[in-house]
């Protein structure tokens, strides 16, 4: 056995031990994720590696920390780029995982969750410090990770027929101010 088939790749879960960091970063890849936070402020493109590199590093964010209401901006994303769209974030205990693992997103009109009860994404799965989103086959179609102390996160997507992600998000949720949501810092 090779010692590099031990280290987890890109894509692998580790839900047998979800504390855990899921990624080997070189030095250079993490040095430059800590421009991240700074990457999301300016609204530049934070690539997959280093949103990841930099969620890893950091104290695992809990479903608390992302909660209120949220703009979704997106450059590649059709149905993100009509009009401005917002959801609100609220924790949730599913799966059996405690309220600190789990949210729900639903959609939201001036803070006010849409009439009706369609979640557009959330997840109770974790894979390191994201959070795991899957299609109705239980097949993994990406991760949400989260960019900055003020909740910033993005949704990154897997490769069509791949375990690799895309490395442009295809839509980042940064806090609004909607529904008396400020952008406060994450207490660490």
């Amino acid at each position: 056995m090779h010692v590099t088939s031990l280290i987890p790749r890109a894509g692998d879960s580790t839900m047998q031990n979800v504390e855990v960091p899921t990624m080997a970063f070189p030095p250079e890849v993490m040095n430059m994720s800590e421009q991240v936070p700074e990457m999301a402020a300016r609204g530049q493109t934070v690539p997959w590696h280093l949103a990841r590199a930099h969620s890893d590093a950091n104290p695992k964010p809990r479903s608390h920390d992302i909660r209120g209401c949220y703009k979704i901006e997106s450059d590649s994303n059709p149905f993100c780029m009509l009009c401005p769209f917002y959801v609100c974030n609220e924790p949730c205990a599913c799966c059996g995982s405690p309220a600190e693992d789990g949210f729900i997103s639903t959609g939201c009109i001036s803070g006010i969750p849409l009439a009706t009860c369609f979640v557009f994404w959330g997840s109770c799965e974790r894979d390191g410090n994201g959070w795991v989103t899957r299609d109705k086959h239980g097949i993994k179609t990406g991760e949400i990770l989260v960019l900055d102390n003020f909740g910033t996160h993005a949704y990154y997507s897997l490769q069509c027929c791949s375990n690799r992600f895309n490395e442009t998000p295809c839509c980042v949720a940064k806090k609004a101010s909607c529904c008396g949501g400020a952008a406060v810092p994450i207490k660490g």
